[in-house]
């Protein structure tokens, strides 16, 4: 679905790069036959020329992302968060993840960097609707958007920020400051000692007031 149109060995390198007891092409074939039963021959046509494709009325949340960040630029600001928190709304986890058990048939993610492109694309939707709503007198939205967003990217510096932004414009100093401690210690866990430098100068802004 990411990809529109795959060749069939494409797709077997992808899913079944390690050696199976079945046949690639006939594990393919039967997948495939067991995916149209299910989906219907207009969503998941018949192969030509050794390509399988998906139909056009199929859709993926990727796309969906993107058309509502293309129309909240062109929104008024109001009308953008609206549109921005829509898109955020599809986010409904760690973004691109799988079993470790199923690591190998997943290796294509990593291979095409699907997770650290969209991350960014999600951080950055997430930044733009909370500031849009500090600037509008919504701080309650902001730290929503910003604790919702952590959960997907947990030591994101920006996310981070806005979170202690909106805590510290709601009056909740004791929120800001266990935000920031909250991110030092996520990133101690990863053994990344270094605070991101713009974090650390909010948060001492933040704290004298």
């Amino acid at each position: 679905a990411l990809h529109r149109s795959v060749s069939a060995d494409r797709v077997i390198d992808a899913v079944w790069a390690t050696a199976s007891a079945v046949s690639p092409r006939k594990l393919l074939a039967n997948t495939i036959t067991k995916c149209r039963r299910a989906l219907g021959t207009e969503h998941l046509p018949v192969a030509q020329d050794n390509r399988y494709s998906i139909g056009p009325d199929v859709a993926t949340d990727l796309e969906l992302f993107d058309a509502r960040i293309a129309a909240a630029a062109q929104a008024s600001p109001t009308e953008a968060v609206a549109i921005l928190r829509g898109a955020l709304d599809l986010v409904r986890g760690p973004i691109f993840e799988y079993p470790g058990t199923e690591r190998d048939s997943y290796a294509w993610v990593a291979v095409e960097n699907w997770i650290s492109s969209w991350e960014l694309k999600v951080t950055t939707a997430a930044q733009r609707a909370a500031d849009l709503c500090l600037d509008l007198g919504a701080a309650v939205d902001a730290a929503d958007i910003g604790e919702r967003m952590l959960r997907v990217v947990p030591t994101h510096p920006g996310l981070t920020e806005i979170l202690m932004r909106a805590h510290a414009t709601n009056g909740d100093r004791t929120a800001m400051q266990r935000v920031y401690q909250a991110h030092v210690k996520a990133l101690e866990q990863l053994d990344l000692d270094t605070v991101a430098e713009s974090t650390a100068a909010l948060y001492e802004r933040l704290r004298a007031g």
